[in-house]
């Protein structure tokens, strides 16, 4: 996932971390970043390019701050299974998750509130 000055590369791995990439030199910038307790399968970087959001595993989503290198509050929980789908809305103020257990999350990146959705078989999403 690109920073949206495209001067970065946030990946997730296996070995349960993140890492933040510069794109001209292929090095990474600082330290891995840790927290999730199994494999990081998405991850998304806000708008502004502030923050991350990754989805593992371990079934949470963390936010991260991209300039401190840390986790910003602590991690949201509800899925029941692996989180394989992060990303944030335009205005970055919300991030959807996807998850094995069937479920999208809508949460307000701000107030780290959560709203739970499921997808229909039609395709419809509706607020539970």
């Amino acid at each position: 996932m690109f920073s949206p000055d495209g001067q970065k590369i946030v990946s997730g791995s296996s070995d349960k971390t993140i890492s933040i990439w510069d794109v001209h030199t292929s090095a990474h910038i600082g330290d891995p970043l840790t927290g999730h307790s199994k494999k990081v399968f998405s991850v998304a970087v806000s708008p502004d390019g502030k923050y991350i959001v990754s989805g593992s595993a371990d079934c949470t989503l963390r936010l991260w701050d991209m300039e401190t290198r840390t986790q910003a509050g602590d991690p949201w929980q509800g899925h029941t299974d692996d989180v394989n789908h992060v990303t944030f809305s335009p205005d970055g103020r919300h991030v959807v998750s996807g998850s094995d257990d069937g479920t999208l999350r809508l949460c307000r990146s701000l107030s780290l509130s959560l709203f739970r959705l499921r997808v229909k078989t039609c395709g419809e999403i509706f607020v539970h």
